[in-house]
């Protein structure tokens, strides 16, 4: 029977240092374990066999069903590419019904990857930034002083 699993990959200007610290947040946020580390990825489990088989897949929430966490740094010109891929890890049995919730987590979290490690790309218009530089948010009004997402100052 084939695995359920989702992978995806893209680029960041983030320094390892930074990388890292941004990925293990998101793990701690959403109680992924990590299980091994070193300068070239990052490996983390979430979700519990036995629950999962106990309760019944059906009740439960997907965050909940056991799965891998593969992160992989791959040293580019312009900073980094990030490989992840994320696969379930129920072991032996059916996987019958589960496929649309471990596919709709596994989308849901890689997204939530991307969005705090991809590097946003400014675009500058008469010496006024359009987007914010710490977040990415758009500015709305020209005379915009505070972004209205992180709170951080506009001014340059």
């Amino acid at each position: 029977m084939a695995r359920i699993e989702h992978s995806d990959s893209w680029d960041t200007s983030l320094s390892l240092e930074i990388l890292k610290k941004k990925i293990k947040e998101i793990f701690l946020l959403n109680k992924i374990k990590i299980i091994f580390e070193n300068h070239t990825g990052i490996r983390g489990k979430q979700g519990s066999q036995l629950q999962t088989r106990s309760v019944g897949a059906h009740l439960l929430n997907p965050k909940r069903f056991p799965k891998k966490i593969l992160i992989n740094f791959k040293e580019t010109e312009e900073g980094f590419k990030i490989e992840m891929k994320m696969e379930e890890s129920l072991g032996f049995g059916s996987v019958l019904g589960m496929k649309r919730k471990y596919m709709t987590y596994f989308k849901t979290l890689i997204g939530q990857f991307k969005k705090e490690t991809q590097t946003v790309v400014l675009v500058e218009t008469q010496n006024k930034l359009n987007y914010c530089i710490y977040c990415g948010s758009k500015i709305v009004a020209e005379n915009q002083i505070f972004c209205g997402n992180c709170g951080t100052s506009l001014s340059t």
